[in-house]
């Protein structure tokens, strides 16, 4: 089991969402969603491209059989809908799809 010196503790992350955080006994600050999830797979690290995402939505909600390992875009494409491209939604409005595509054409 990794060691936790402090925490559990509330904060916001830098999306200004709540979430619980701990601080491992190296002095490392993670999530305590990805600290239960590193201690469920036995190591001490798991890469910065794998999100632990929280199946039923609930980021307070840190129970093993709520939480997955997913790819960054992965976890991406599954907290937004399928038209959404460059950070923002797209419009059905070919002007404004071109203005977010980065497209010149067809103007």
């Amino acid at each position: 089991m990794i060691a936790i010196k402090n925490g559990p503790y509330k904060s916001k992350n830098s999306s200004s969402n709540e979430r619980w955080f701990v601080v491992l006994d190296n002095g490392i600050g993670t999530t305590r969603a990805r600290w239960i999830m590193m201690n469920f797979l036995h190591t001490n690290y798991i890469p910065r491209r794998l999100h632990v995402h929280h199946i039923n939505g609930v980021p307070s909600d840190d129970r093993i059989e709520n939480l997955e390992l997913l790819l960054n875009s992965d976890h991406t494409k599954k907290h937004n809908p399928k038209n959404y491209r460059y950070g923002v939604s797209c419009s059905d409005d070919p002007i404004i799809n071109l203005i977010y595509d980065g497209r010149k054409d067809n103007v």
